[in-house]
């Protein structure tokens, strides 16, 4: 095999143009990579450098390869660091599970380019991109084992609110710089549970679109159809402060208790139509 020649420090430059170029406060960037929570993906760009003393042919191919193996790395990396709740981000599991560890390798290896170029000085870029959500995404890894098992030969339930009903739960917690994370939690002023205890959540949803769906602004949130045409809304009134990220949700009691009210009727918690406003 060819040796590989990686250089991994010039997307440092490439992403920070990429995320100042779009709204930051759903996209993340770090030297590995970029998490965008409004896309749904993990992005990684890869750069590979021409080797010297080497016929252009081969070179040509040896620096693609360097290319794609540095995405590789780097997305591996993202991913690592992509929280899963208010404690954790994926390292945590894959450091304690080997299960976890060999699935999260093949989530990487299955990778998707999304854009490759070979560059004026020879150099080639590659970038990489692994989904968020989905049964080839990241939820279905973080949070399969997590989700409540379907009883075999079961029919999925269909949510079907009826006229008048509540149809899905916004919380407004712009302002109080939350943090995006695979599987939050919204408790009440209290410390009762309102949302995000697995054993109640559709499975197949959540894996599909995660345990929430977040967005940037409340004009966007009353049009996505996760909310649907009769959504209920409520404030966030802070993060929970002991948690080590700022990822659970803490609202009012009285607020609370008319979401669960609604809720007893057409279930809209259980059918994880839940939207956070950043």
């Amino acid at each position: 095999s060819f040796p590989l020649v990686a250089f991994s420090e010039e997307q440092t430059d490439t992403q920070a143009n990429e995320a100042t170029a779009q709204d930051t406060s759903l996209i993340e960037t770090s030297k590995s990579g970029t998490v965008n929570w409004d896309a749904g993906t993990v992005r990684a760009t890869g750069i590979g450098v021409p080797p010297q003393k080497v016929a252009a042919p081969q070179a040509r191919l040896m620096t693609k390869r360097a290319a794609v193996a540095d995405a590789y790395r780097l997305l591996a990396e993202a991913i690592n660091g992509v929280r899963v709740d208010a404690e954790s981000v994926v390292k945590n599991y894959v450091t304690e599970s080997d299960v976890i560890k060999t699935k999260v390798s093949a989530l990487v290896k299955g990778a998707k380019i999304v854009e490759e170029k070979r560059m004026s000085d020879g150099s080639y870029e590659v970038i990489m991109e692994v989904s968020l959500y989905g049964e080839d995404g990241l939820s279905s890894v973080m949070l399969g084992d997590k989700l409540p098992a379907e009883e075999e030969g079961a029919e999925p339930t269909e949510f079907e609110p009826q006229a008048g009903e509540i149809t899905g739960l916004i919380v407004d917690v712009s302002g109080l710089k939350v943090e995006p994370a695979m599987a939050p939690k919204i408790v009440d002023s209290e410390g009762g549970a309102l949302y995000g205890e697995f054993e109640k959540i559709d499975p197949d949803y959540v894996v599909k679109y995660g345990i929430v769906n977040y967005v940037k602004s409340m004009e966007e949130a009353k049009k996505d159809s996760r909310a649907g045409a009769n959504p209920m809304v409520i404030e966030g009134f802070k993060v929970d402060p002991k948690k080590m990220f700022k990822s659970d949700i803490i609202v009012q009691k009285d607020e609370a208790d008319k979401v669960r009210a609604a809720d007893k009727k057409s279930k809209f918690l259980d059918a994880a139509r839940v939207v956070v406003v950043i």
